[in-house]
């Protein structure tokens, strides 16, 4: 009998440039934490403008995309009447780390308040709120061993 080192076998982990999904949308999560700190306390515009250097996807062309790429997806779900959506925003248009982030991934955005129910009722088991973050594998998966504690 072959002794064991006493640890579980893992499936394959998705990578991007040696980083794991996972560690990459944590690097994410960081980065975006340590700027709401101090960005979401500026006024809000009247809706998110997807503008600035960071190529934004549909839900559609971004899956298509990220199965050819072998790319992540950094998922936004938003609303046009959510001030803390439109400054989110304004953090992906303007940020530089953010910018050099986005390159490792594809990015999407589906507003909530306009998009078909089955895209939308996809990612309720994580909540109805907005802004949210979801982080897909290149296959469309969700990145389920990043979860909030809340």
């Amino acid at each position: 009998m072959a002794a064991t080192s006493g640890r579980r076998a893992h499936a394959p982990m998705h990578t991007i440039r040696g980083l794991a999904v996972a560690s990459l949308a944590r690097r994410w999560l960081v980065a975006l934490a340590a700027i709401a700190c101090s960005s979401l306390a500026a006024p809000a515009r009247a809706e998110i403008r997807f503008e600035g250097p960071i190529h934004w996807a549909n839900w559609h062309d971004g899956l298509k995309t990220a199965a050819a790429k072998k790319k992540p997806v950094l998922l936004l779900l938003f609303t046009d009447a959510c001030p803390k959506c439109t400054l989110l925003g304004e953090v992906f248009k303007s940020n530089k780390e953010v910018h050099k982030l986005a390159k490792d991934m594809v990015m999407v955005h589906v507003n909530s308040g306009t998009a078909p129910m089955d895209i939308v009722n996809r990612f309720a088991r994580f909540g109805n709120y907005v802004p949210r973050i979801v982080f897909l594998k290149p296959d469309g998966s969700t990145v389920d061993d990043i979860v909030s504690n809340n």
